[in-house]
């Protein structure tokens, strides 16, 4: 018998099991608030949870199912069609914003959730962003699929299974798929944490083949509401411990982390602070924000990446008279980019634009010369062959982070976006 059975789809997939899960949430919301709503809003956002459990987006065999983003895009957005009208119930004005702890995806871990007017984040708990919902543009920015090994993997680049199914005769609608099997480190999400080795290029990191520095290990939450906007912050330690002898303790190497997100309720942007001290060993790391903008069409013109670059070789940073440039690319390119908003400034910046979706976002950082951008693409088969998806682009600042005992460092970063322009 091949095959499985349907729950296992909700562990493999995390992405499935959050779409199944954001609907279990709303239906319980909508319970609690429907008689504080008109008859209409309660039926219409009834609808919403409803069409949003359409099965195409959830499941994976013959056909594409969740690794289609169009599929997952349109649950999501009856999704976020539901919670705008259930906020008429629960948010009054503006700058209110509501947070809830809860496991609403059942992982057996807290979730923090911010909901107001503009947007719904939901934390996790190592202090990653796994649902991001733009309400104005109806989009979830953290809608990507990880990559993972499929078991007919092994029969993409020409190999043909036996059998009378239809997909033990699927063909590759393009070239050198086996070329683009990649398999992620993690889980993706948002906003989340990169310990990278001080000399590790982008080629490593394109491959998944690198190896990381240090793992951050949250000990403690905090959040604070303030006028219009909200805090959260993520404490604890990055450690790691020598491979060659884990048992002697004398070879562990730790440091403090306060990473803090602060998010305006009115306007959505979000500002991101890492503070690192030092107290033992001299570190030297490079350290990075893996943040997602995951909109469909990564090869249409009017979805692209702008950015601001020397014409020169790096070294023209230096000189003052150096000529920046802007530079554009659709959002499935990929490679380094310098990001500097003047020579020899400290800002960087880099722009994601969706003409279709009217919505810019504009990330801009501080202490970081350097900037990867990455496009996720799965490869998956399909009743019309294997083929390779767009799912995603990440943006990654980087900064280099080198600290003796008892020194302290930062890095920051901020997210504005410009909706219905």
């Amino acid at each position: 018998l091949r095959g499985t059975f349907w729950r296992n789809f909700f562990y493999k997939y995390s992405e499935s099991n959050q779409i199944h899960k954001q609907v279990g949430r709303l239906s319980k919301l909508w319970d609690k608030v429907q008689a504080s709503l008109s008859k209409k809003a309660a039926e219409e956002a009834k609808d919403h949870i409803w069409q949003a459990q359409c099965n195409c987006g959830y499941w994976h065999g013959v056909f594409g199912g969740l690794y289609l983003p169009h599929l997952r895009f349109a649950l999501y957005r009856n999704l976020i069609d539901a919670q705008k009208i259930l906020d008429k119930a629960i948010l009054k004005t503006s700058n209110e914003g509501g947070w809830e702890m809860d496991d609403w995806n059942f992982d057996g871990k807290a979730e923090y959730s911010l909901n107001t007017k503009a947007l719904y984040l939901s934390f996790n708990h190592k202090g990653e962003i796994d649902q991001f919902w733009l309400k104005a543009s109806r989009v979830n920015l953290t809608d990507t699929l990880t990559r993972r090994y499929e078991a007919y993997h092994d029969f993409v680049g020409g190999k043909v299974e036996a059998g009378t199914k239809l997909e033990n005769s699927l063909g590759e609608k393009e070239g050198n798929l086996r070329g683009h099997l990649t398999y992620d480190h993690k889980i993706r999400h948002s906003l989340s944490d990169l310990f990278l080795q001080a000399d590790e290029k982008f080629d490593g990191y394109a491959s998944q083949n690198y190896a990381k520095s240090f793992s951050f290990n949250v000990d403690s939450v905090a959040i604070e509401n303030g006028k219009g906007n909200s805090t959260i912050s993520f404490s604890g330690k990055a450690s790691k411990t020598d491979s060659v002898d884990k048992i002697n303790e004398t070879d562990s190497v730790e440091f403090d982390i306060v990473k803090k997100i602060t998010v305006d309720h009115k306007t959505s942007e979000i500002s991101a602070e890492w503070a690192f001290k030092n107290a033992k060993t001299p570190i030297d790391f490079q350290f990075g924000c893996e943040s997602l903008f995951c909109l469909l069409a990564g090869d249409a013109p009017d979805r692209y990446v702008e950015w601001n670059a020397l014409p020169a070789p790096a070294s023209a940073v230096k000189n003052k008279k150096a000529k920046i440039e802007r530079k554009r690319d659709i959002l499935s390119s990929r490679g380094e980019m310098l990001a500097l908003s003047e020579p020899n400034e400290e800002l960087g910046s880099a722009t994601i634009v969706d003409e279709w979706l009217k919505v810019k976002s504009n990330i801009t950082f501080t202490g970081a010369k350097k900037i990867w951008r990455d496009a996720i693409q799965t490869v998956s088969q399909s009743e019309g062959g294997y083929e390779r998806v767009y799912q995603g682009t990440v943006l990654i600042p980087l900064w280099q982070i080198n600290l003796d005992q008892g020194q302290s460092g930062k890095a920051s970063l901020s997210i504005k976006f410009e909706e219905g322009a």
